[in-house]
């Protein structure tokens, strides 16, 4: 759920094809498997072993705790960096005051994307059929993926009115991009805005410059040619679409998001992939996934941010899962000489202890 985000391409232009609007959800994902009215750790679901496997995973991630941070440049410039959530729930849009302060005082918001910057002629391109469907014959990815999560993909676009014979005419990169955007944001997509949006409006609204940390083509192209790439996509963000403890785990997801603990939250997703998939495919296929849409569009950010952090007044605001370990970008601003010190936010967990600390207090 914390990433990269679709905004122009699969999720938008699929439901321009298709002729429906984002209201036509996955069956199973109702409105009410969708609501979470108290983010938690389910006890049903999450055992006190459970619980403690994620939460020292998590705290052994470097940077995975705190989803605020104050960067300062070696000239002493002084920005700020935020973790977003890709959701329009609103436990999740709605920003803590910390935040809204310094959004306020911001001369310049970065986004992962601009969709500000977009000219007719590029979104005439992205919605293009043949960016989308091949011509004639079918797609291969149906055969390269697991058969479950391939029917779960099917019945999602089954559920958006599209014909049988035209799902397996779509390309791997449109499907993945498409995946990438939260089932549960049907419910009020188009109305209520993602966390991303309203931090972008915030800024806005207060006269800030909007940037784009990346070209907005560049997924569906590195997609399109890394073939094997988009495949693990499929199956890592479709076996997201499984029909079972939603309500549970989008609980768990929130609950760790808003309390800081995003180590937590990755090693959790990563415990849910193994018992899916088991350990040895779910390690190959986030492999092949990670090393570009994580860790090598972390390095991109970097470069194209550095010339705003230089000067200061910046609140860089990007998933979440971007920020912790040795290739995320906290420890890439470390090693290029910025000073990185955590903002804690109200309701966020403690810093954990280092490692050497835990061992001489207990097991």
């Amino acid at each position: 759920m914390v990433g990269a985000r679709s905004r122009l391409l699969g999720f938008a232009a699929a439901a321009m094809m298709i002729g429906v609007g984002p209201a036509a959800a996955q069956a199973w994902f109702d409105r009410e498997a969708c609501l979470v009215e108290h983010p938690r750790l389910d006890p049903v679901i999450y055992a006190p072993d459970r619980i403690e496997a994620i939460t020292r995973g998590g705290a052994a991630i470097t940077g995975a705790t705190g989803r605020f941070w104050r960067v300062t440049a070696p000239n002493g410039a002084a920005s700020h960096i935020w973790g977003t959530m890709h959701s329009n729930d609103p436990a999740i849009t709605r920003l803590p005051e910390t935040l809204t302060t310094v959004l306020k005082q911001a001369t310049v918001i970065a986004v992962e994307q601009n969709p500000l910057n977009v000219t007719r002629a590029e979104l005439r391109e992205r919605t293009h059929p043949d960016r989308l469907y091949y011509r004639s014959g079918v797609t291969r990815w149906p055969g390269k993926i697991d058969p479950r999560v391939r029917d779960w993909i099917e019945s999602r676009y089954r559920n958006r009115h599209l014909h049988p014979a035209d799902i397996y005419r779509l390309r791997a990169p449109a499907v993945f991009e498409d995946l990438l955007w939260d089932t549960c944001n049907d419910f009020g997509g188009g109305a209520l805005p993602l966390q991303d949006d309203r931090i972008l409006m915030t800024g806005l609204d207060a006269g800030a410059r909007i940037v784009g940390l990346e070209d907005p083509d560049q997924f569906y192209s590195h997609y399109s040619v890394h073939y094997r790439q988009s495949i693990a996509g499929l199956e890592i963000y479709g076996a997201a679409l499984q029909p079972t403890a939603i309500k549970a785990q989008r609980a768990a997801q929130f609950h760790l998001y808003l309390t800081g603990q995003i180590g937590a939250m990755i090693v959790d997703k990563r415990t849910r992939l193994d018992a899916f998939f088991g350990t040895e495919k779910a390690e190959s296929l986030l492999t092949k996934l990670n090393g570009w849409l994580i860790d090598e569009r972390n390095a991109k950010m970097l470069e194209t941010a550095t010339p705003h952090l230089q000067r200061g007044g910046l609140v860089m605001a990007i998933g979440a899962f971007h920020l912790p370990g040795e290739k995320g970008l906290l420890q890439l601003l470390r090693r290029a000489g910025y000073r990185v010190e955590r903002i804690r936010t109200a309701g966020e967990v403690a810093d954990p202890l280092p490692p050497t600390v835990q061992r001489s207090i207990g097991p």
